[in-house]
């Protein structure tokens, strides 16, 4: 179960870096890239977050 966490923690930090790997490469001027970064890291932070507290309900 902890080895199925980790790989779930890593998939997502994957898909965090690949995106925010798209908008750097995505043609926007500086302040609408830098709020596409910040409205992107947000999303993903506070998907990371409800898996965690998912897999420490299982846990328990």
């Amino acid at each position: 179960m902890k080895n199925a966490g980790t790989c779930m923690l890593v998939f997502l930090g994957g898909a965090l870096l690949g995106g925010a790997a798209a908008l750097l490469f995505a043609p926007k001027c500086g302040a609408e890239l830098r709020s596409s970064i910040k409205d992107m890291i947000e999303k993903e932070v506070d998907a990371i977050r409800c898996h965690c507290e998912e897999l420490k309900e299982h846990v328990h």
